[in-house]
């Protein structure tokens, strides 16, 4: 069990494993960030279930002796591929102290922006893994949320956040399923239908299966834990954490 849990957040990884088109692509939207209706709405729509499954694979980590609001209190947070920092926004409240680090300078200005309106400290900087020196008790839980679909090469990725996990530390990643509804769903419909996200966003080829980066885990030396669906409710217009990982899914997965 960690003592202190350190914790790597992700939105949309932008690193040495992204080519420049990747970061061009998104550091060109950097004015939508925090815009509910703009080009990342679906990702705040999304981010309530991506917490919620935060919260469940982090349970044996949570600090039971505080309130709600300081749950994740005295936990660091490295955020990988922060973008305008959905999710690091939302940790810092619960009481971490969070670090955001994505290759887009253009990103990091949003989200520096952002959270000095919000009176949060977060500490941003410009750059992907590779500034960070190879030491395993860094952190000890690293969330990479719909990052991995965006990497060229996602074995290294991995294999790079587990050399930053303390032992007994914790690798969730929240992504996309190949298969014929993400096709239909989450590239056509969400892309080129309804418009919710900016065309091009996503390289269906890039989604990986979750029987495909469970491999990944376990080639990488993590042992695959929790898997759920995350799907969107029509009706309530929002995302809901679901037992069937056919287009949107979570994964938590052990340092051993």
């Amino acid at each position: 069990m960690c003592k202190n849990i350190n914790i790597i957040v992700s939105e949309i990884m932008v690193s040495k494993f992204t080519d420049a088109d990747e970061i061009a692509k998104f550091s060109s939207l950097y004015m939508d960030w925090w815009k509910n209706d703009g080009a990342f709405g679906a990702l705040h729509k999304l981010t309530p279930a991506r917490m919620l499954f935060i919260r469940q694979a982090l349970s044996n980590f949570v600090n039971r002796d505080t309130e709600y609001s300081q749950t994740f209190a005295g936990l660091r947070i490295l955020d990988v591929g922060c973008g305008g920092g959905l999710l690091a926004e939302p940790l810092k409240r619960l009481g971490a102290d969070v670090t955001g680090l994505d290759a887009s300078a253009e990103a990091i200005k949003a989200a520096k922006d952002h959270a000095s309106v919000m009176g949060l400290d977060i500490d941003y900087r410009i750059g992907d893994l590779s500034i960070l020196p190879d030491d395993s008790d860094q952190f000890d839980v690293v969330i990479a949320s719909e990052v991995i679909e965006h990497i060229s090469d996602s074995q290294s990725f991995i294999e790079a956040t587990y050399k930053l996990i303390s032992p007994g530390g914790k690798l969730i990643i929240t992504t996309l399923n190949r298969s014929l509804l993400s096709l239909l769903g989450a590239k056509i419909f969400a892309e080129y239908i309804l418009k919710i996200v900016p065309a091009g966003t996503h390289d269906w080829r890039k989604f990986i299966t979750p029987s495909e980066l469970n491999s990944m885990l376990i080639k990488a030396s993590f042992t695959p834990e929790i898997t759920r669906g995350i799907s969107y409710s029509i009706r309530e217009d929002e995302f809901q954490l679901a037992a069937n990982p056919v287009v949107n899914y979570a994964v938590s997965a052990l340092k051993s």
